[in-house]
């Protein structure tokens, strides 16, 4: 689940809070103790908006923002040690149709980049630390809510 909420600092620039919540479990069955797994992921971050009117019911706009966050795993009731560190940064341009003046209809095309840090112990004892970069290009659709 995602959402964001914005404030129009000034007209057609809007500034907002981005959340994302995920949540998975998933448990195997058979056997006389099932194994149980769980992962949870939290970010949060800020963003903007800029819209230029394109029509009487048409904006468009282009967005920028970051979300920071971490990954929490339990498996076995046993909860990860050293959760995972979350990092997002993108943007995206797009168009916003409104059909009335308190709600868009949002298409756009995204970019994002997220880096995963992570620190696990190997099999020497040692502490190794792990960072991965993942980047790719999305088709965004939306709707948002003027209040």
């Amino acid at each position: 689940m995602s959402g964001s909420a914005h404030y129009f600092l000034i007209d057609n620039l809007s500034a907002g809070i981005n959340l994302n919540v995920f949540n998975q479990k998933q448990k195997e069955e058979g056997g006389s103790d099932p194994d149980e797994y769980s992962v949870n992921i939290l970010m949060a971050g800020p963003e903007l908006r800029y819209y230029f009117p394109a029509g009487d019911k048409m904006k468009v706009f282009v967005m920028g923002g970051a979300g920071f966050g971490r990954v929490t795993s339990k498996y076995n009731d046993e909860e990860d040690d050293n959760p995972t560190s979350l990092s997002r940064f993108g943007g995206s341009a797009g168009i916003a149709f409104f059909p009335n003046s308190n709600v868009s209809i949002d298409l756009g095309l995204g970019y994002s980049a997220f880096v995963v840090k992570d620190t696990y112990d190997d099999f020497l004892g040692g502490e190794v630390e792990s960072k991965n970069t993942n980047s790719g290009v999305s088709l965004e659709v939306g709707f948002t809510v003027f209040l």
